[in-house]
């Protein structure tokens, strides 16, 4: 939803579609299996670009724009704002050691 929806502008009710034909299973008694928790480490596009500059070579999909990013980055609010239950987000802007702490606290026990 965020990469194909989102960044490329994929139509969500087909995207919503194929999740149905996918993730809809038997043993579910027929309902739609969504993960338990999806962690979404939020990042400006510009601050992302910068550090994977220093780290390596951009693959396929880091090597889009920054526009792309931006609208990767309001589908995933979007899907967190449907389902708040099961999005954390992240604040990655902050250190290692704080954004691994809130990782962490993020857990379920």
């Amino acid at each position: 939803f965020a990469y194909q929806g989102g960044g490329r502008g994929f139509d969500l009710q087909v995207l919503q579609t194929l999740e149905a034909w996918v993730q809809t299973s038997a043993a579910s008694g027929g309902a739609l299996r969504q993960p338990d928790l999806t962690f979404w480490f939020d990042l400006p596009p510009q601050v992302a670009a910068q550090r994977l500059a220093g780290a390596r070579q951009a693959d396929r999909f880091e090597a889009e724009s920054q526009d792309f990013f931006g609208k990767v980055a309001g589908a995933y609010a979007a899907r967190a704002a449907a389902a708040p239950s099961r999005f954390v987000r992240i604040d990655a802007l902050q250190d290692m050691d704080a954004v691994w702490q809130a990782l962490l606290a993020a857990l379920p026990a």
